[in-house]
């Protein structure tokens, strides 16, 4: 636990010191998904968690740091187990939502408080002091997204537990070759 609790401080202090390096590249959403399912395989059959995936739209590519990605969907996922309580029911899901890629990992966890939706992105925040963990899997989930341009939240529903929602841009270079275009024009105009 202090390895882990080390790590995620390191990672958290290089996040906003802006010190951590974006290889992006194109990858694919539906085979991080696959491959942090199966990290969890044992520890979801232990608990008789259930893990269903729902992935529509051909195209589910993104032009992201794979890393990073898998370690946002890690934190998700690991979060969505350790709070889903036996017997309970795990679903990922993700699509094409216009220029974006948004993937959802909903649980039947205890719903969080609407008061704390906000809060729980925060650094050292932990619903259940008696919980194992560092408080910071999501505030660094939150800062990865963050560095992809991309936006995260959770909704709470009482009777349904909670879902986590991230919308990502499938292909930042569109924007940058745009700003890059206008700036070109820009310079021409002032000549």
């Amino acid at each position: 636990r202090m390895f882990h609790l080390i790590d995620d401080i390191l990672d958290i202090h290089k996040i906003e010191a802006g010190k951590v390096e974006i290889n992006r590249k194109f990858c694919s959403i539906p085979e991080i998904l696959e491959k942090q399912t199966k990290e969890f395989e044992l520890i979801a059959e232990k608990k008789h968690i259930k893990i269903a995936k729902d992935i529509s739209g051909a195209d589910l590519r993104i032009w992201a740091d794979e890393d990073k990605i898998a370690r946002v969907i890690n934190n998700l996922l690991s979060n969505a187990i350790k709070y889903t309580p036996e017997s309970g029911f795990i679903k990922m899901s993700t699509h094409r939502s216009g220029g974006f890629i948004r993937i959802e990992i909903e649980d039947t966890a205890a719903a969080i408080p609407h008061d704390d939706l906000e809060k729980i992105f925060d650094k050292f925040k932990r619903l259940e002091s008696s919980s194992e963990g560092t408080g910071l899997g999501l505030a660094i989930a939150k800062d990865i997204v963050g560095m992809h341009k991309g936006r995260i939240w959770a909704e709470s529903r009482s009777e349904k537990g909670n879902k986590f929602i991230v919308m990502l841009p499938s292909d930042l270079r569109s924007r940058r070759e745009g700003r890059a275009s206008k700036k070109i024009s820009c310079e021409k105009a002032l000549g």
